[in-house]
């Protein structure tokens, strides 16, 4: 029969299902401020560049970096920045749908500072106990992660066939040991940088490693885009793995195949395997009885019967 085997325990499992949406709000919240106006996407753009390219700038930024002031979904899909203008027959405000993007900077830093407490917390919590409760076994990458890992990612492209399963009592394989692990050090690169950009006066210090505010920033933004290919990624994964898998975060509980035991009347195949590969006994050659010792014997017999 399948077994059921404890995999998540609840604690686990709460951190991450609080964590999922708090981060996605912290994205959604954090790309307000950044699009509040033209500047904060350009300064940002020109500190990468600077960083590139060796000091020199570059002050005109891609266009999707930009911020579009509102997008139009009705009568028509349109992107409107900053310049940009309707025709005179367009239809009015009240008659068409839209999105105002740009200009929310209050309300971005008001939910962006808000979650970054829960965010903050949750994630203190959480490593706290994989420390504790000693679950960071689970996690921390081996010696040969990496070259494992890698065999992992060319397996799941399908150029890698040869790759044994992560054995049993193991949680994760070595690419997950090395994306969760990973995104715990980018929760704290997150966090540092938000807080030295947050607060350059009193926290400047904090941006120092990063080479300055705008240094910081750019830190910040290319976390911010590592979080979410780490969620398509990990999202991918967990629809390839099946319905098992998933449950599991939800229960705490997965379902094994059966173990390959040995029971009355059968032998598993491990055993027969080990049984084909023993060497036979060598065999006793059958010796002649000379014909003198046959007489003899008879002629003992025929005596014993006569008495």
């Amino acid at each position: 029969m399948a077994r059921i085997v404890k995999k998540h325990p609840l604690a686990i499992r709460w951190f991450h299902w609080i964590n999922f949406p708090l981060l996605a709000l912290m994205i959604w919240s954090g790309t307000l401020i950044l699009w509040a106006n033209d500047t904060y996407a350009t300064q940002l753009y020109q500190g990468g560049y600077r960083v590139l390219h060796g000091g020199t700038e570059d002050k005109n930024p891609p266009k999707w970096l930009k911020v579009p002031d509102r997008i139009i979904l009705r009568p028509d899909v349109r992107v409107l920045y900053s310049g940009d203008t309707l025709p005179e027959t367009y239809p009015a405000e009240d008659k068409r749908l839209e999105i105002i993007m740009g200009f929310r900077l209050a309300q971005g830093m008001a939910w962006h500072f808000l979650f970054a407490w829960f965010f903050a917390i949750n994630g203190a919590i959480y490593v706290a106990f994989l420390i504790s409760s000693g679950q960071w076994r689970h996690l921390a990458p081996k010696k040969n992660s990496l070259i494992e890992a890698m065999k992992v990612a060319l397996k799941d492209l399908a150029f890698w066939k040869k790759i044994e399963a992560a054995p049993e009592g193991e949680k994760y394989n070595h690419a997950q040991r090395l994306a969760y692990s990973g995104v715990v050090v980018l929760g704290v690169l997150m966090l540092i940088t938000g807080v030295a950009i947050s607060k350059p006066a009193q926290l400047g210090w904090l941006a120092v490693p990063f080479g300055g505010y705008q240094g910081a920033r750019l830190i910040h933004f290319i976390v911010t885009c590592l979080f979410v290919a780490f969620f398509f990624v990990h999202v991918s994964q967990v629809a390839r793995a099946g319905w098992n898998n998933f449950r599991a975060m939800i229960t705490g509980w997965v379902l094994l195949p059966p173990k390959e035991e040995p029971i009355a009347g059968l032998i598993g195949p491990k055993i027969e395997l080990a049984i084909a590969q023993l060497e036979p006994l060598p065999e006793t050659p059958e010796t002649e009885t000379p014909e003198s010792e046959i007489e003899v014997s008879l002629v003992d017999d025929a005596e014993d019967m006569d008495e």
